[in-house]
């Protein structure tokens, strides 16, 4: 009985055991503690012979037996030792199935990892492949490439270098590419490459041809190897870019012996050979060409004429021709031949203005010596005199404005170093001794007003006060007083703008919000600024805009008015609402010019019916009657105009027509057929 107990409860169902905490505490139970265990007290009685015997618990065996119950043990219900021992060996078997199947779990564990990490090995050695095999390889370096290194690469940075499009790495990579065999296994690519390249070398060449650069294109095109497709193509190039230079110098050359030569027509031939050449660059020089031939014949043009000057003879003359000379260009053929004749009028009319200063007139012979052009070869009293006129000329620079600068001191400078350099020997050193004291006067002054300048320029009241007193210090005896005093008041004038200004500003400021106390208050604000004051001008005439202000604010309401009045049809009565407006108010004018409208309107409404009525009269005939109601509109009516041209054509047309009666009442045989054959109706003029 104890043994079937046992096989329900204990040995029959092992996966029930391991599946609870219960079961896990019997599988884990030591023999020695099997006495722990609750067990029922059964009775103790020999196995009966005749009961069936227990089937045999093993592994597999799916014989259902209850779980056992597991107590904390109790000393009273402790089991006997027959009763453990048989508990025993009932437990014993099942126990070590249970051990043997947790001894066999980590094993299988052990094979499932084993198995999960094989897989993911080879999914990640699958990832890496795939990455290697769709990542491109790293570009080379450029900067550092070898001699030695593959061609691929070398191919690669020639085609990065010439990228810039500049010639010599162009030319690079056609040396590169051209030194590879026909079996090289990039010569495909070479080619087509090759190809390009050397079509960009030719353009290259081209753009130097049309620059007037035949060395370096043609230098250029020489680049192209003889394996380039577009070969032939260079040296054809090459060949015309000579020939059509050649035949462009050739041109050219002639032309100007042409208008060297004044043979008008046949620098223009030239010019129109040079238009038919294809190289653009001498196109522009046929351009050129032109140009110069029209400033070969002003030229030309201006020296006959200075020449018919100088043939007079006299000291004026010879200056405007020498003027006129000088103004022919440089650049021309007749400059050569200007320059000559320039050198002899030149000496002529300082000849002339040394005899003046022989003779006492030395401002005279200053005013012929400037208009020389310099020349060294000039005798040393001619040298000075033009040396003395120069220097006079620098030093009136410094009277052209009132206002001091620096070109002026540095005009004075000049007229100093240039009069120093006249010898203690010449006639004139001791005329200029004196005319350098009062420059050096001047200059003096002038520095001391440019530094006050200086100062006022600051704009500030205490500025301009130093700026004032510095300019006080030319005293009355100064070459430059009379400039002081100049500005001293100009900066005087500045005080009071400085002074002023804070009032102006403010009353505009007041203004801003347009309303008429806003602006009376600008009226007040404005108004302190005394009338002797400089800025009481621009006072003034903000006063007057900000009156305007105000009687346009206090009359436009009337003027509305009698807009809306004239909108309704209320003429009259717009403009009687209008000429509440007095004259000289803001909007007097536009007032005037609105109820001059409306009156013009009243008229045409008035006299438009006359009018028509006239017209109809007209029509039917009636063109005395016409007359007579359209004389009705008066003279200064707004259609007075209209009636007067419409009465005038009328009377033409009936005068048409009493001259056709009169000329088919007349009697074709005798009197009497007016007098007695024709009855006259008297009403019937009165029609017309």
């Amino acid at each position: 009985m104890v043994r079937k107990y046992f096989d329900r409860r204990l040995g029959t169902k092992t996966n029930q055991y391991t599946q609870h905490t219960s079961d896990w505490q019997i599988q884990n139970i030591e023999p020695a503690d099997l006495h722990k265990l609750k067990l029922p007290k059964l009775p103790i009685s020999p196995p009966d012979a005749t009961a069936p015997a227990a089937p045999a618990v093993g592994v597999g065996s799916t014989v259902e037996s209850p779980p056992a119950e597991v107590s904390q043990p109790q000393e009273a219900d402790a089991p006997q030792p027959a009763q453990a021992e048989n508990a025993i060996q009932i437990a014993q078997p099942g126990a070590r199935r249970l051990r043997r199947q947790q001894m066999r779990s980590p094993k299988s564990w052990n094979w499932s990892m084993l198995g999960l990490g094989a897989i993911i090995l080879s999914v990640g050695m699958g990832a890496v492949a795939l990455t290697w095999l769709t990542t491109l390889p790293p570009l080379p370096d450029c900067g550092k490439i070898s001699p030695i290194a593959a061609d691929s690469e070398r191919l690669y940075c020639a085609q990065e270098a010439i990228r810039s499009g500049e010639l010599p790495q162009l030319v690079a990579g056609l040396q590169l590419v051209g030194q590879w065999p026909d079996d090289h296994p990039l010569h495909g690519e070479a080619q087509k490459l090759m190809a390009n390249w050397s079509k960009a070398i030719l353009a290259i060449a081209k753009d130097k041809i049309n620059h007037n650069d035949l060395p370096g294109a043609v230098e250029a095109a020489a680049h192209i190897p003889p394996n380039s497709p577009i070969y032939e193509e260079a040296q054809a190039s090459i060949a015309h870019w000579k020939e059509q230079w050649q035949q462009g110098e050739t041109l050219y050359k002639t032309a100007q012996e042409a208008l060297q030569n004044q043979y008008w027509d046949k620098a223009s031939e030239q010019v129109s050979a040079l238009g038919q050449l294809e190289n653009p660059y001498w196109r522009q020089r046929a351009d050129q060409l032109t140009s110069q031939i029209l400033a070969e014949k002003q030229a030309r043009s201006q020296l006959v004429e200075a020449r018919n000057l100088a043939k007079r003879q006299n000291p004026k003359a010879l200056g405007e021709a020498i003027a006129l000379a000088q103004q022919i260009s440089p650049n021309s053929h007749a400059w050569a031949e200007a320059k000559t004749e320039l050198t002899q009028w030149s000496q002529a009319l300082l000849k002339t203005g040394m005899q003046q200063w022989q003779q006492g007139n030395l401002e005279a012979a200053i005013a012929l010596v400037q208009q020389a052009p310099p020349d060294p070869t000039l005798s040393p009293d001619a040298a000075a005199l033009v040396q003395y006129s120069h220097a006079q000329r620098l030093a009136s620079w410094s009277e052209v404005q009132w206002e001091p600068s620096f070109k002026q001191i540095w005009g004075l400078m000049q007229a100093l170093s240039t009069v120093n350099r006249i010898e203690p020997g010449s006639e004139l050193y001791r005329q200029a001794q004196t005319e350098r004291e009062t420059w050096q006067a001047q200059l003096d002054d002038l520095v001391q007003l440019q530094f006050a300048n200086l100062s006022a320029s600051l704009g500030q009241r205490f500025s301009l006060e130093t700026a004032i007193k510095q300019a006080e210090l030319v005293g009355a005896d100064r070459p430059r007083r009379v400039q002081a005093q100049t500005l001293v008041a100009h900066w005087r004038q500045e005080i009071e703008r400085v002074e002023d200004r804070p009032y102006l500003r403010r009353a505009r400021e007041l203004a801003e919000p347009g309303t008429i106390p806003a602006l009376k208050a600008a009226i007040a604000q404005a108004s302190v600024i005394p009338l002797n004051r400089v800025l009481r001008g621009e006072a003034q005439g903000a006063i007057a805009a900000w009156n305007s202000q105000i009687e346009t604010i206090e009359d436009q309401p009337f003027l509305d008015e009698a807009r809306t009045l004239a909108e309704k049809g209320k003429r009259r009565e717009a403009i009687a609402a209008a000429e509440k407006i007095r004259s000289g108010r803001a909007l007097y004018d536009e007032a005037q010019t609105a109820i001059r409208n409306w009156r013009t309107e009243i008229e045409i409404a008035e006299d438009r019916p006359i009018l028509n009525e006239a017209y109809e009269l007209a029509e039917q005939g009636s063109l005395s009657g016409a007359i007579d109601v359209a004389s009705q509109i008066g003279r200064g009516r707004a259609l007075y105009s209209e009636a007067r041209s419409a009465i005038a054509q009328w009377r033409i047309e009936r005068e048409i027509i009493w001259d056709s009666w009169e000329a088919e009442s007349a009697p074709e045989s005798d009197d009497s057929y007016y007098e007695e054959d024709y009855e006259y109706d008297e009403g019937y003029e009165e029609d017309y």
